[in-house]
């Protein structure tokens, strides 16, 4: 049975689009949970007014589902761009296969009066041999890959080839690799990047690898002491403080270090 690339990226096309219905499907569900449990714990609460230790636990219980909805919505948030970019993949795959190049980069700049034969070969330019072959997500691999083109080295030819044809039967490897890549967004050099995680050091207390978690597990214990009766409140309140102290000593730091994190993202 012979191979149709351009019934493959159709196939992949309709599958790709099922699966993004049932995503935004699941968004709204999401969100509808969300706001549920949120007038479930306000009610909740005015009901229990003179309870305190019963709204406590509804707070918590509210808390904790509404967190968790949070953080489900968001994997589903990223999951959905991943399939609209595979689906933007594919979908150019079948414009190429009908010699339709429009959203692939020419490579115009990268075409040089010194240079022997770019110029004359159709390696840069619409329809030419860089915007065929041109998959690239990072301004760093588009660079690369010009580099290759105009450096026409013979060496590695044959590990070139095996490497092109084991890539070849891996297009869901491929696309997927390709798709987290140009959903990736810096405006931060690469080499800049790689500088900065080869030259960092620390600025918090290698105590700090293991204290959030202890810190966590003492908090919890003690309200949930609190809750039995075991304890009372004042426990609960110094463990809250302690931990809005110990934050706040490192504060700084820690801003300062989101800082230089955040612009490379």
């Amino acid at each position: 049975m012979s191979y149709n690339p351009e019934d493959y990226y159709n196939a992949k096309c309709k599958n790709l689009e099922e699966q993004l219905v049932k995503i935004k499907k699941q968004l709204l569900v999401f969100g509808l949970l969300r706001i549920s449990i949120f007038l479930l714990t306000s009610l909740a609460v005015y009901l229990l007014i003179d309870d305190t230790r019963s709204i406590f636990i509804s707070l918590l219980v509210g808390i904790v589902l509404f967190l968790y909805l949070v953080s489900k919505n968001e994997n589903k948030r990223r999951e959905k761009s991943k399939v609209v970019q595979l689906l933007t993949l594919n979908k150019l795959e079948i414009n190429v296969i009908n010699r339709n190049f429009d959203g692939i980069k020419e490579g115009l700049t990268y075409l040089s009066e010194l240079h022997d034969y770019n110029q004359d070969i159709d390696l840069f330019g619409k329809g030419s041999v860089f915007q065929m072959i041109n998959r690239t997500s990072t301004l760093k691999g588009e660079q690369l890959l010009a580099e290759i083109l105009n450096s026409n080295l013979l060496e590695d030819i044959k590990l070139k080839q095996e490497a092109i044809a084991e890539l070849s039967k891996k297009i869901d490897w491929r696309q997927n690799y390709q798709a987290i890549g140009a959903l990736i967004k810096t405006e931060i050099k690469s080499d800049t990047i790689l500088n900065w995680l080869r030259d960092y050091k620390s600025k918090i207390p290698n105590l700090f690898k293991y204290l959030p978690t202890v810190y966590s597990l003492v908090s919890v214990t003690l309200f949930g002491l609190y809750l039995f009766s075991v304890i009372e409140i004042g426990f609960v309140l110094v463990s809250f403080f302690g931990g809005l102290f110990i934050t706040g000593v490192y504060l700084k730091k820690i801003n300062d270090l989101y800082s230089s994190t955040s612009a490379m993202t």
